[in-house]
């Protein structure tokens, strides 16, 4: 790489995006922080960070991989929120409406199911 290339042909964005969420940057990004309340990072503290360069083939390859794993956390994460709100809306039909399958054959007695008991456990 030539002295003269500017920065973002040097170093991808995502990537810098990436190894700045690692451990050990973060580690080291606070270690050298300075402040008491809220921590500060100034340009010197951030040009002693050591980033390795490796070519902006391999850069956009990491970058895209991470990104590709990152997507399928949080499709997992929404897959998660959506089977806790159906667990949630199933035990309510269930039990406290008690809308459960057959129910429109079984008897209520005393605010529960025909067959059922209360129980404190």
């Amino acid at each position: 790489m030539h002295q003269d290339e500017p920065p973002e042909e040097k170093l991808r964005s995502k990537y810098l995006f990436y190894f700045l969420g690692l451990r050990h940057s973060v580690e080291c990004l606070e270690r050298n922080a300075v402040g008491k309340t809220m921590l500060n990072l100034n340009t010197k503290m951030l040009g002693g960070l050591k980033i390795p360069l490796l070519s902006p083939e391999k850069q956009v390859e990491i970058a895209k991989i991470l990104s590709t794993y990152d997507d399928l956390i949080e499709n997992n994460r929404r897959r998660i929120q959506l089977l806790e709100q159906a667990a949630r809306l199933l035990y309510k039909e269930g039990f406290v409406h008690l809308r459960f399958p057959g129910h429109e054959h079984v008897k209520i007695k005393d605010g529960i199911p025909e067959g059922w008991e209360k129980t404190t456990a």
